[in-house]
């Protein structure tokens, strides 16, 4: 090779290259992950809520931050379940409770993300109801926002996890006794 670096196996070479990879990852996780396209619903509705609260900029950015740990998690989730999915093909019981505490983190930070969502625009919320019927009356482009959400939550609907494509291998049958109500690795 003459004058250039050549990139180790599965390193971008370019940063060009590594940006390109990075939106394959993030196109690949919004096709294939339906629970991507809620977190993106809710974080829509809850900006919706900010906006028609008249949110302050600290409440934008606690808002934001709190979304965004919710979505960055589910990548995060989904980027381990695909890992232990290649590191075994067999059932085994901490395969399956390695991605059942991934999946947690994400239950915990959207837990936690509606509570903040809660404390921080507060006893606002009450006023949601009204606003949404003012707004549908006096001003129907404020209810825009709630079209993306609305389409984010129905195409989580159609989406289909790409490892359901493949088989999953089943446990033999004193294996799923042993394990108990432990699942296999999906």
């Amino acid at each position: 090779m003459t004058g250039g670096r050549r990139p180790s196996f599965g390193r971008a070479g370019t940063l060009a290259e590594s940006f390109r990879y990075a939106w394959a990852g993030f196109r690949w996780i919004w096709a294939t992950e339906a629970n991507m396209r809620l977190h993106f619903a809710a974080a829509t509705l809850l900006f919706t809520a900010a906006w028609w609260l008249g949110a302050a900029s600290w409440q934008w950015a606690v808002l934001i931050l709190a979304a965004g740990m919710v979505i960055l998690l589910e990548w995060l989730n989904t980027a381990i379940e695909g890992a232990v999915d290649l590191a075994t093909e067999e059932f085994r019981p901490l395969a399956g409770r390695v991605k059942d505490v991934a999946a947690g983190a994400v239950l915990a930070a959207a837990l936690l993300a509606t509570l903040t969502g809660v404390v921080v625009l507060g006893e606002g919320l009450l006023q949601l109801p009204g606003l949404f019927l003012a707004h549908a009356r006096e001003a129907p482009w404020r209810l825009l926002p709630l079209l993306p959400a609305l389409y984010f939550a129905v195409s989580s609907l159609g989406v289909r996890r790409a490892t359901r494509d493949e088989p999953v291998p089943r446990p033999p049958a004193r294996d799923r006794r042993r394990a108990g109500a432990r699942r296999p690795a999906r």
